[in-house]
């Protein structure tokens, strides 16, 4: 690992989750840091700022174990998640963010920043967006260099191909976007209204259908309510609906919504791109030899850090073993598959239904009669603040411009119009102008973000995705007894390198993994021409973001 290599930082930003990391080493390493992308702001502060011509200064801000803190103490906080289904709200919360990432998660000083940022965006990225981080980062940031790079085109890096179709599973929306010869196809790209968001708001409705369960929750609010009477009471339908919104994030955080059965019928369609693995289950030697070091597993400890956050909130034990013994509630799930869980010191035994957690991405109908999945709103209002916040005197000219470009939908969703997955990547394969391209994007698609931890969602998109497929022959073939060589005839699911021993298994991280491997390959070209340095910045402004190359 060189000096340049040491002192590079890798950030991934999404609409929902920030991760980053601080060097390239030998053996490539997860992500150190992953944030929720969401600040906060006193109540009284966000109104205050609301009726005055400035926004807040990204100072004023609180972001991670301060905003943290500030909902356990029970702080009127307001809460605004500046960037949503790839657009960005407001630049000065994106600057808190970012602030937070590299001067307080990373060993990084702001006098004597001599680090390389590679930092990614999902699309769109337009020109201007460019421009602003740009600024920002050699601004505000006082960085070295910095390069800018699109989410797919990490992706592919990560999972080692050229071409893909790219489908970003989102907190709010899926993403689709086809990827050539290292180009990302953004005419192509494709948005969906759900996300993991409406699929956990699903599971939560399915838990309360089950009585044994909602009784049990029902129970244990109760006494909350009884043991912090000093705090206002929330109502009792809202209050259960918020707890079984938890219990159902916390089922998918600790992986319980995957069926193995289910993985074991389905793996046939999962194969990697770099280490030629087919479809009898042949692998490289090396990913094998790689496979038997030691690495750094990080699922027990989300499984600890989960159960550890959902202990009883000051119930005495006695109270909590009156509700549910040792082999869960009274009246539980007695099938095969139920698995019980520790919720808030409760024991509570859950049923085969968490396996229909993904169900809405593929049924979005589904979401009709789910309470809150058609919420417009997520949090509050965000300022539409620029990267330089106006002057009391507002001779900065920035207090009355909005940098606010999210497209706010202004009906409420119909969710029986709504796209399906399968039938968004197929839309965004069709939009790819050379069709002799589309059967190959057909047979490397690359699920990421959170969702794709959960592997069969790759398998019931390769199932769905089956009537896209030509069985029979055509005659529009251009040899005898061969199908139409335009018409897609396999979907398979690209998964990351076996060698890449702390990834495996890991297609959630190929983002990170291909900004890696991306900025070991741009920061270490003596020419710069894939990444903008501080001198350029000084002799050509923001706009030097435009004369950068992209790394094939």
């Amino acid at each position: 690992m060189t000096a340049r290599e040491a002192r590079t930082v890798i950030v991934v930003t999404g609409s929902h989750t920030i991760t980053a990391g601080y060097g390239i080493h030998e053996i490539l390493k997860r992500p150190s840091i992953s944030l929720t992308a969401r600040v906060g702001l006193p109540r009284s502060a966000a109104s205050g700022s609301s009726s005055s011509s400035s926004a807040p200064d990204y100072s004023q801000y609180l972001v991670g174990s301060a905003l943290d803190e500030a909902e356990r103490r029970g702080d009127d906080v307001a809460i605004f998640w500046p960037m949503r289904k790839g657009y960005v709200r407001d630049w000065q919360q994106m600057i808190a963010l970012w602030n937070y990432v590299l001067f307080h998660l990373l060993p990084i000083r702001r006098s004597h920043n001599d680090s390389n940022v590679l930092i990614s965006l999902p699309l769109p990225i337009s020109r201007a967006t460019h421009a602003y981080l740009t600024q920002i980062f050699f601004e505000h940031f006082n960085s070295a260099a910095i390069t800018i790079a699109e989410k797919p085109l990490l992706s592919c890096y990560g999972v080692g191909t050229m071409n893909a179709c790219v489908v970003d599973l989102g907190y709010e929306s899926c993403d689709v976007t086809p990827v050539i010869e290292c180009v990302v196809q953004s005419n192509a790209n494709v948005k969906t209204d759900v996300g993991a968001r409406h699929c956990i708001l699903y599971l939560a409705q399915l838990l309360r259908r089950d009585q044994s369960v909602a009784k049990a929750v029902q129970t244990l609010l109760r006494y909350t309510r009884k043991a912090a009477s000093a705090t206002p009471r929330e109502n009792d339908d809202t209050a259960l609906r918020s707890a079984m919104f938890s219990l159902a994030k916390q089922l998918v955080e600790e992986g319980l919504v995957l069926d193995e059965d289910a993985v074991k019928k389905g793996a046939g369609g999962l194969l990697s791109a770099a280490d030629g693995e087919d479809e009898e289950g042949n692998f490289d030697i090396a990913a094998v030899l790689v496979d038997g070091a030691k690495k750094h597993d990080d699922e027990d400890e989300e499984r600890r850090r989960a159960f550890e956050a959902n202990q009883g909130e000051g119930i005495d034990e006695a109270v909590l073993a009156s509700i549910t013994g040792e082999d869960g509630q009274p009246g539980g799930s007695t099938d095969d598959k139920a698995v019980l869980v520790h919720f808030r010191g409760l024991k509570l035994k859950i049923g085969p239904e968490r396996f229909r957690f993904l169900e809405p991405l593929f049924r979005p109908e589904l979401l009709k009669d789910v309470a809150g999945a058609a919420d417009l709103h997520v949090g509050d209002e965000p300022f539409g603040a620029g990267p330089v916040v106006a002057e009391a005197d507002g001779s900065a000219g920035h207090a009355t411009s909005s940098y606010d470009s999210y497209p706010m939908p202004t009906a409420m969703p119909d969710w029986s119009q709504a796209v399906p997955l399968p039938l968004a990547i197929a839309n965004a394969i069709s939009r790819v102008e050379d069709a002799d391209r589309r059967p190959q994007l057909w047979e490397n698609l690359i699920f990421t973000g959170h969702p794709a931890k959960i592997k069969t969602i790759q398998i019931e998109a390769i199932s769905s995705l089956s009537e896209f497929v030509a069985t029979e022959q055509t005659e529009a073939a251009q040899v005898l007894a061969e199908p139409n060589p335009l018409q897609a005839r396999n979907v398979r699911a690209l998964r990351v390198p076996d060698y890449f021993s702390e990834f495996k298994d890991r297609t959630d991280l190929a983002p990170f993994l291909g900004g890696t491997i991306y900025a070991k390959l741009v920061f270490g070209d003596p020419q710069a021409k894939a990444f903008i340095t501080k001198q350029n910045y000084n002799e050509a402004g923001p706009n030097q973001a435009f004369s950068v190359k992209l790394t094939t």
